[in-house]
């Protein structure tokens, strides 16, 4: 199979070299040595990109080039910040980047041009001189800009991509902790991983000879002293000296203070102490809503006891503010809402109880707290799912053991070699050839993925290019498993306009009644949830339901208008009503994430308003859907 950054320009190609016709995705399919479905993948990203390329039932036709539009990262940009921040510090040429990047040097002139703002709202630039690339900046903007680029990353990648190994992580934690705990401070586990975070980045920069040399003024180092937060900086740093043989200057313990004075929770107790703090009956209110969470959400909250009493003592915080009337709580974060809806669900549906058993309002800021809580939980128990592959190698010199023990290095917890063969031939009859690798040649199907026998970085990218399409696939085929059985074709209602979200909400709940789907109590359900916090969650879409599973079967209504309805403080055109059967809870998060997922796309939603076909709506389910469950 063709590289995937040279098969999506090779697309490109394809396509502005017959601008006045279509070509279908048979054909470019052919012409790339990929499947149908990963010309469809090509195409999205190239609009994503800024191309505007029509879609039609005789195939894809090029129609214009990059239009202006707000700045994104993108896998090229993020490609060319880590190698000039984690390899070539010095700079490398022009050719040799657009090389590693496998791509034109006409695009690489593009990715670095859309770079430019991007990098002087962060203090940094990239230069070229004489055909040699650099980044520029002071070396604390670089540190910070290197955690933005970690930060998109998941908790799992950040600490082991071009990182320290496994056992100085260990050691670096564990300074952390007991440093804390002497100074009698609390690090939750969200705080732990940033400052891990910030630390591993100057470990690596002060062992290539990046140390930070200004100071912070005086003022600052004073009020550091006065806090504790330089006390425990230099322990810290004291102990990173002792351990790893690394000093850190007085700029970088200052900074390092800076750090902890941002993010430790002074005022928190330790861990044996925190319990003592709550009330025993906010600790049992708590249990009780973890395991009325449990039962509703297939979760396992109320089974960490630490996560219960830091739990406790919020919702112990959570009274006293509502009580005395000091609601004083950090800004609403509006992107936990649009990128974690099953976590901000969970978070609305706790702060329902709380509703109901202190009878005062709860803010919408206090929900993205609570969401923080839940999802700093999960995200930390969460355990990506492996993917089993299968490896055809002819073994030589114990070539098996070095590809297996490269990947597993490189691939932990993502794959895993199930089996090992020596030739093609002796692969199962019914084996998935999108899960074979092989170091041999010719393959007998070209979905078989060729890999070099002294495992690369080029073979790691398209393993990982791999994993992540059989992961979309999978989720994919899984949502239209789960709409096609769940959303009758008789519950698709188009150009149904309302003055509001209670309106249409009942309106839409009588359908489903009148069609024996939900009981006559079902839209108080939903009107109670919307109640509490609109389910506009992301432009153009809704998502109605109630709290809890109370209908006898899952069932899903979809209402598609061209022109916006207003939704609260919102307008939408799609409204998705979701009647959750308790024997369905398992599925609900799928369905739940995956359909706001699919349905963020705006070119998705107009296809949607435009199809008439049941068929097609599925279809474009199908091609859409981006959740990463």
């Amino acid at each position: 199979m063709a590289d995937r950054k040279t098969a999506q320009q090779q697309l490109l190609e394809l396509l502005q070299g017959a601008p006045s016709q279509y070509l279908s995705g048979k054909y470019l399919a052919s012409a790339l040595s990929v499947t149908t479905r990963t010309i469809r993948n090509y195409v999205r990203q190239l609009v994503g990109e800024g191309y505007t390329i029509s879609s039609a039932k005789a195939g894809y036709k090029y129609e214009k080039g990059v239009i202006q539009r707000g700045f994104e990262l993108n896998s090229d940009s993020l490609a060319i910040l880590k190698i000039l921040l984690y390899e070539k510090r010095v700079g490398i040429s022009k050719v040799a980047l657009a090389q590693r990047l496998h791509v034109s040097e006409a695009t690489l002139d593009r990715r670095l041009t859309d770079l430019t703002d991007y990098l002087a709202e962060r203090n940094t630039a990239i230069t070229s001189h004489h055909g040699e690339v650099h980044l520029t900046g002071a070396e604390h903007d670089k540190r910070h800009l290197m955690y933005l680029l970690l930060n998109q990353e998941s908790q799992q990648d950040i600490l082991r991509e071009f990182m320290l190994s496994e056992g100085k992580q260990l050691g670096l934690k564990k300074i952390l902790l007991e440093t804390a705990a002497r100074h009698h401070l609390h690090i939750d586990s969200g705080t732990l991983n940033n400052i891990l975070m910030h630390l591993t980045i100057s470990i690596y920069r002060i062992t290539r000879a990046h140390r930070i040399d200004n100071s912070v003024n005086e003022a600052i180092h004073q009020q550091l002293i006065k806090t504790g937060a330089m006390s425990v900086a230099r322990e810290i740093a004291e102990q990173i000296k002792a351990q790893f043989a690394i000093t850190m200057t007085p700029p970088e313990v200052d900074n390092l203070g800076l750090l902890l004075l941002d993010t430790l929770h002074y005022r928190q107790p330790t861990e044996t102490q925190l319990k003592d703090l709550v009330a025993p009956r906010f600790y049992l209110l708590s249990l009780v809503l973890l395991r009325a969470v449990d039962n509703n959400y297939s979760l396992n909250l109320g089974g960490d006891a630490s996560f219960i009493s830091r739990f406790a003592l919020h919702i112990q915080n959570l009274y006293l503010r509502l009580d005395t009337g000091n609601q004083d709580t950090p800004p609403v974060n509006k992107s936990i809402k649009k990128k974690f809806p099953f976590i901000y669900d969970i978070a609305v549906f706790i702060c329902s109880q709380l509703t109901d058993i202190f009878e005062k309002h709860i803010p919408e800021s206090e929900i993205d707290f609570i969401a923080m809580h839940i999802g700093t939980l999960l995200m930390t128990n969460s355990q990506p799912a492996a993917y089993d592959f299968y490896l055809v190698d002819k073994n030589y010199l114990d070539s098996n053991h070095m590809i297996r023990e490269k990947l597993r290095t490189a691939l932990d917890g993502v794959m895993t070699i199930v089996d090992t063969y020596q030739s093609y031939r002796d692969l199962p009859a019914d084996v998935d050839y999108d899960r074979v690798i092989g170091t041999a040649s010719p393959v007998p199907d070209t979905r078989i993925l060729q890999i070099s026998p002294f495992i690369d970085q080029h073979d790691v990218d398209i393993l990982q290019k791999r994993i992540a399409d059989i992961k979309d696939h999978a989720n994919s085929d899984k949502l239209v498993h789960y709409i096609e059985r769940f959303l009758p074709e008789s519950l698709i209602f188009r150009e149904q306009y309302f003055n509001g979200a209670q309106s249409c909400i009942t309106w839409l709940c009588e359908q489903m009644n009148h069609q024996g789907y939900v009981s006559t109590t079902f839209k108080d359900d939903v009107l109670k949830r919307e109640a509490l916090s609109s389910t506009a969650f992301v432009k153009d879409i809704a998502v109605p339901h109630p709290l809890k599973p109370v209908t006898a079967h899952t069932t899903i209504a979809f209402v598609l208008n061209h022109k916006p309805m207003q939704w609260g403080d919102s307008y939408v055109r799609i409204i998705v009503l979701l009647g959750l059967s308790p024997n369905d809870h398992d599925e609900f998060q799928v369905i739940f994430d995956a359909l706001i997922a699919a349905l963020s796309n705006a070119d998705t939603v107009q296809k949607l308003l435009d199809t008439q076909s049941y068929t097609e709506i599925i279809d474009i389910l199908r091609d859409s859907v981006v959740y990463s469950g």
